[in-house]
Parts: structure tokens; sequence; C-alpha cells
């Protein structure tokens, strides 16, 4: 049982990843889609609590790898996007850790900037190869902005849940157990 305690951020990121990309289309009203597009990144999200609360070097690990499961199977344009994007952006916030943020309003807004920063990177590097032709202002406010909100609203869904969780780890890596 205890083996299985440090596989549980990457069962729970994976079973978030197979939620958004399967589920979550289903789930949001056509009627949201047809002005703006919103793109649903449960596990970017939680990277960035884990960047927040548990370490950056964390946080890079997990936006690499989730990030290439993005480029493999959801956005197959260019293979390294989503995965330099969440990388950087978890080890980005993860710098934000040094001010031990201990109330929701700043978890909130840091993981809503976050967002808005790997959407921008994403968008910023297939407009510069040429992979999409929308205008960045037009890709800011019809794109990364309602996802940046939308992706705020679950971390403020998950908040509790989240910070329980990752404060238990913590108290099992203070008695030397491996995560």
């Amino acid at each position: 049982m205890r083996g299985l305690r440090r596989h549980y951020p990457w069962l729970l990121m994976l079973l978030l990843f197979i939620v958004q990309g399967t589920l979550m289309p289903w789930l949001l009203p056509e009627s949201w889609q047809s002005n703006v597009h919103v793109s649903p990144n449960f596990v970017l999200v939680v990277i960035l609590y884990f960047g927040l609360y548990v370490g950056r070097h964390q946080a890079l690990l997990y936006g690499v790898i989730f990030g290439l499961f993005q480029d493999f199977i959801y956005y197959g344009h260019m293979i390294g996007v989503f995965s330099f994007a969440m990388g950087l952006t978890g080890y980005i916030i993860g710098l934000m850790q040094v001010f031990r943020p201990h109330f929701v309003l700043y978890t909130i807004v840091l993981i809503g900037i976050g967002d808005a920063i790997c959407e921008a990177m994403v968008g910023s590097l297939y407009l510069l190869f040429d992979v999409t032709k929308i205008p960045f202002v037009h890709a800011m406010t019809h794109f990364v902005l309602p996802s940046a909100l939308f992706n705020m609203l679950f971390a403020l869904a998950i908040y509790i849940p989240m910070r329980k969780w990752i404060d238990s780890m913590h108290l099992v890596k203070k008695d030397g157990e491996a995560l």
C-alpha cells in the first residue's frame, strides 16, 4: 500500500487527462463553444497546484510528461509544444512557492495566470510556425481567457481536496518515505 501511494499523483493526472479529453466535450454546452472556445485543462491545474505546494521541479516533470501526452493524443500538429508550455508554466508558477501561498484567492489567481500563460505560449508557437492563422488578440479573447476562467473555476472547486491531499503527502514526505 505504501508503494502505491507514490503513484497516486500519476493516477490522478491520468484520470483527469482521460476525463478532459473524453467527457468534457460532451458536458460543455454547445452555446459556450459558438462564440468562444473553452478547453478544459484539468491536468495543468493539478500540475500548477503541485508547482505551488510541492515543488517546481516536480511540476516541471509532470508538465513535460503530460504535455507530451497532449501533443501525441489531442494536438498532433507539432510534437513538443504542449510539453514545453506545460513544463515551463509549472516551473514558473512553482517559483511563486517562495511566497508560500496560504489563501485561496492567491492560489486561484496564480493558477489562472499559469493557464493563460500556457495557452498563450501554445498559441504563440502555433502562430510562429504557421500552424494557425488566428490573430493573437482574437486568440486571447476567444480562446485563452475563457479557458483560463473555466480552469480557475475547476481549481476553486478542487481547492480543499487538493490542499488536504498535498498536505497529507507532505506529512508522508517528512517521515522519510519517498513519494
